[in-house]
């Protein structure tokens, strides 16, 4: 919800004040800060949001007009699962206004999205002060580190300036700067490859199945992601699901992440499985036979083309025939199910329509026996690529539009009709 803190509204140029004993703010909160106003974190405060309900402090006029940000110079400062955006400057951490005193700052799982700096300043150097920055991901931001940071790990730098003090010790490690300008070598240990947003320019900054930063992330730093699988690398992990027996699914379902289907998955009449974009399902080459995922209800699966829904053998060196590929029964309902945006690769039949007509679009289809295997139906197959498989389209008893397709390099037949009107 958006929020008005508690008993007064902020107002243009105001100072708002968080501390441990000032819990005014829950997960799922949305504050949205007027010009010049920052707001200040002290004695102990621990703000935290959750994965699928952040708390996001953003501008209240981000085009005309930013705010401060948030900073904090003295106690425990405890942040996770927040998103600030459109600030002057994401977070600043001063010099303790008290020498003596021992603290720490962890700040992990928190989105720096648009700010002129996201972290600014860190001018820490006594060995009082614990500093953990673990987990976060930084875009469209600068970068200025200055003093004793004892770990920067696991985080996401993209299209970033940073600038790190000389004497700056301690490694850093494990993280991903991409499209980023830096004063200091990469530690190997880092990357540099595209993350792999779900949606970059929409400001969804989950991983997609395939980004490099699944896994990549150091263990020693930060427990296990939530389904036991190592760290990922950024504020967002991408969730790994392994089915390992023959499974019908029998209710409506909704998938995001990785999954390895290790054995025969039907989606039961009257069920729709819904894929999200940047899916990847995963599929072994087995000795007893095939894997295969047959839709007897309905298949949504929408990717884009910056995320596209892959289905991919598992194995480390893929072939052809993997697995069996995408059935589509006769029992499919052609008005909601919908192929679209997706890689199908490493199957028998890549794409198979059986007496079904759903929309066919935007797809790769390659390295199958079959790209698209179709019988008695009259689908509209437009905008696809087949590559590189024994057949690119092989249809029969059938009718349908093909257009704006690319066939390419099909070892036997790029196009293969019988018994069909096209």
């Amino acid at each position: 919800m958006q929020l008005e803190i508690q008993y007064f509204p902020i107002e243009w140029g105001d100072v708002v004040k968080f501390s441990k004993a000032m819990p005014i703010i829950s997960p799922g909160d949305q504050i949205q800060m007027p010009g010049a106003t920052s707001v200040k974190l002290f004695d102990g405060v621990e703000m935290y949001g959750a994965p699928n309900r952040p708390i996001i402090f953003e501008a209240q006029d981000p085009v005309n007009e930013g705010w401060d940000g948030l900073y904090t110079s003295n106690g425990d400062i405890y942040l996770s699962n927040i998103i600030i955006k459109d600030a002057d400057i994401g977070l600043e951490i001063r010099p303790n206004a008290i020498p003596e005193q021992y603290r720490h700052i962890w700040i992990n799982h928190v989105i720096f999205d648009s700010c002129l700096f996201g972290i600014k300043d860190l001018n820490i150097n006594d060995d009082l002060t614990d500093i953990r920055f673990i987990n976060n991901t930084i875009v469209n931001c600068d970068v200025q580190i200055y003093g004793n940071i004892p770990i920067v790990k696991n985080n996401i730098f993209y299209n970033c300036d940073i600038i790190i003090d000389p004497d700056f010790s301690a490694p850093i490690q494990h993280n991903n700067f991409y499209l980023s300008m830096t004063n200091f070598s990469l530690d190997p240990t880092n990357i540099t490859e595209d993350p792999l947003f779900i949606n970059y320019l929409s400001g969804d900054y989950r991983l997609t199945g395939s980004s490099p930063c699944v896994d990549a992330g150091y263990p020693g730093v930060t427990s296990n992601d939530p389904d036991g699988t190592p760290p990922d690398i950024g504020a967002y992990y991408c969730p790994q699901t392994t089915i390992s027996s023959y499974t019908i699914l029998s209710a409506d379902a909704e998938w995001y992440g990785i999954y390895y289907i290790n054995d025969d998955f039907t989606v039961d009449e009257h069920v729709t499985l819904t894929i999200q974009p940047g899916t990847v399902l995963k599929f072994p080459d087995l000795s007893s036979g095939v894997v295969e995922f047959d839709i007897l209800g309905d298949l949504i699966a929408e990717g884009t083309p910056e995320a596209p829904i892959l289905f991919t053998s598992s194995d480390a060196t893929p072939a052809r025939a993997d697995w069996n590929g995408i059935y589509i029964s006769p029992d499919a309902d052609d008005n909601i199910t919908i192929i679209d945006n997706c890689i199908a690769e490493y199957s028998i039949y890549g794409i198979y329509l059986d007496y079904a007509s759903p929309e066919i679009s935007n797809n790769i289809s390659r390295y199958n026996t079959y790209g698209y295997r179709g019988r008695n139906n009259h689908p509209n197959i437009t905008s696809n690529q087949f590559l590189n498989n024994v057949y690119g389209v092989y249809s029969y008893y059938s009718s349908g539009t093909y257009s704006n397709n690319l066939i390419r390099n099909n070892s036997y037949r790029g196009m293969y009709f019988f018994g069909t009107s096209t």
